[in-house]
């Protein structure tokens, strides 16, 4: 049998201090006698692009799930499995004959059906009208009669208010139990060829309590809970001894996170604040409609368990307040370039003809006006210290550019190792394009400032009698899929990107499978109104988006 267990942010530098500490005594064992090696996350790092990428072995660019949205033109679509354009390796796997599941994995909604089950993720509606949530359908039913919950979703991220943080690290402690005791049983009931489970909770603790155990962090707060980071990976630790005993002493086990974690600065960049007082950007004088205040707002007076289920009777205007918290009060026609401020993903866009509605720049300009950005960009200095904002500039290349959306990518310096915030210039509201927060605008919620950010660089162990032993250099995610598409005894060659680690492997060579050009590349379809509404609230209740 073939184990998948993904931890979300893990990273060497997170565990290794725990593993020298004895506190992570299973995932020592799996790297005693087997492989590990860190993994170079995609671009951006986060949760859609990354986890795409090991689950079908391709890189974002053609996979399509860029992002939780992807910007056309000024106005954004939230994606799903449904835009997914090559097909995962499970179902690769089951379309081979082997009997797969998947269990929690983020961007697997609306489930597809494979030869085997699925339940999908966090960013899932369990209990919108729109499609089961399940694969096969009954399934969620049967397991919620059984265990009275999926346990697949964690704490509520939107607002962080008095007492939230014991109560988010106890909702994670629970879920981590319960589902590893849904998965324990499910292989303890059906013959499994390969399952993948996902814990979310290692990112979720990493973004809201690095600051409590983490002494050096310009956030530091020593009232919090500075175990919290450590209890949290040491349940993830005894559910992993549990599911490597479910599965067998005869199982490869591999365990992998989509990137790494650290901490956040307490300075700001705001991006198009920087782009405007440069001349790349104009702000109108005073924008129709304040939809980040708006929003803020909204969000601020609505009960968290109350949010999903309102905005839901709305008019189906998610994206459209999204694209409007984002762009509002850009003067299209005076600008060049644009950043959708994302706090994960510094990319900047030149405002294109025949690619945006007002788009300002012919394509012949752009390498004469990146030349230009890329010398002012690498002048901006950071007040505080004297030090360089951005250390590289690169223009994004095709196919990457299109499927992103973003043209320029930006690397910034880690100032004392603690990376940059990201803010909303807020219609050009935000007076400044560097600063320090103030000390509300580092409450922790999600689409805010979290003391804990993504790094580039995870993690990948792997262990079992496939396995060879060793340390090993930087891999990739999609190097990652191909290699656990291996492990199963397949190859996909040239219809994945990815290539298996070779020099990981144990003697014996894979079976290839063949043509799978027919293969379907997931539910298919496009989302409806509804079922788009349904999503983006969902990811908004958690906070993913603002």
């Amino acid at each position: 049998m073939l184990l998948v267990v993904g931890w979300d942010g893990a990273s060497l530098d997170v565990v290794e201090p725990l593993l020298e500490a004895g506190r992570l005594p299973a995932l020592a064992e799996l790297i005693q006698r087997g492989a590990v090696r860190p993994v170079r996350s995609t671009r951006p790092p986060v949760t859609y692009p990354a986890w795409t990428s090991f689950l079908t072995g391709c890189h974002p660019w053609r996979h399509a799930l860029v992002d939780f949205a992807v910007r056309e033109g000024y106005r954004i679509r939230f994606l799903s499995a449904r835009d997914r354009r090559v097909p995962t390796l499970w179902a690769r796997m089951g379309a081979a004959g082997l009997k797969v599941g998947l269990y929690g994995v983020p961007a697997t909604y609306p489930p597809e059906p494979l030869r085997g089950i699925v339940v999908p993720g966090f960013d899932t509606p369990f209990g919108a009208a729109s499609k089961p949530a399940t694969h096969p359908p009954d399934l969620g039913h049967r397991l919620i009669a059984r265990y009275g919950t999926l346990a697949v979703q964690g704490p509520q991220q939107l607002r962080i208010d008095r007492g939230w943080h014991a109560r988010a690290l106890a909702t994670m402690l629970e879920q981590i139990e319960r589902r590893t005791g849904i998965v324990c049983d499910l292989l303890a009931r059906e013959r499994f060829d390969a399952f993948f489970v996902y814990y979310g909770e290692s990112d979720t603790v990493a973004h809201h309590f690095w600051h409590f155990s983490d002494p050096s962090s310009p956030r530091y707060d020593p009232n919090g809970d500075p175990e919290a980071v450590a209890r949290v990976y040491g349940a993830l630790d005894a559910a992993l001894a549990r599911l490597c005993a479910a599965a067998g002493s005869s199982a490869n086990v591999v365990v992998i996170s989509d990137h790494g974690s650290g901490g956040t600065s307490d300075r700001a960049v705001f991006w198009n604040r920087w782009l405007a007082d440069h001349g790349w950007l104009a702000f109108k004088p005073q924008g129709p409609l304040r939809w980040t205040a708006v929003k803020r707002s909204l969000l601020r007076a609505v009960p968290p368990r109350a949010a999903g289920p309102l905005f839901r009777r709305l008019q189906p205007l998610a994206a459209r307040v999204e694209s409007g918290s984002r762009f509002s009060g850009i003067d299209w026609k005076k600008t060049l370039v644009f950043s959708q401020e994302l706090p994960y993903d510094s990319g900047l866009c030149f405002n294109l003809k025949g690619r945006e509605p007002s788009g300002t720049v012919e394509p012949r300009q752009v390498e004469e006006l990146f030349e230009r950005l890329r010398t002012q960009l690498l002048a901006f200095r950071d007040p505080t210290d004297g030090g360089r904002v951005v250390e590289s500039v690169a223009l994004v290349d095709e196919p990457e550019r299109s499927a992103r959306g973003v043209d320029v990518e930006l690397s910034l310096r880690l100032p004392g190792g603690y990376s940059y915030a990201a803010g909303s210039s807020r219609a050009g509201r935000e007076r400044v394009a560097l600063r320090r927060l103030q000390p509300e605008e580092m409450s922790g919620a999600r689409g805010s400032s979290m003391p804990g950010s993504h790094r580039e660089l995870g993690l990948c162990v792997l262990s079992g009698p496939g396995v060879a032993r060793g340390r090993f250099g930087v891999g990739t995610l999609a190097d990652a899929g191909a290699t656990v598409l291996a492990l199963a005894g397949f190859d996909a060659g040239a219809e994945i990107d990815g290539r298996p680690w070779l020099e990981l492997l144990a003697e014996g060579g894979a079976k290839a499978l063949g043509s799978q050009e027919n293969l379907p590349c997931g539910p298919g379809g496009r989302a409806s109104p509804g079922e788009e509404r349904e999503l983006a609230e969902t990811l908004r209740a958690l906070g993913y988006v603002r």
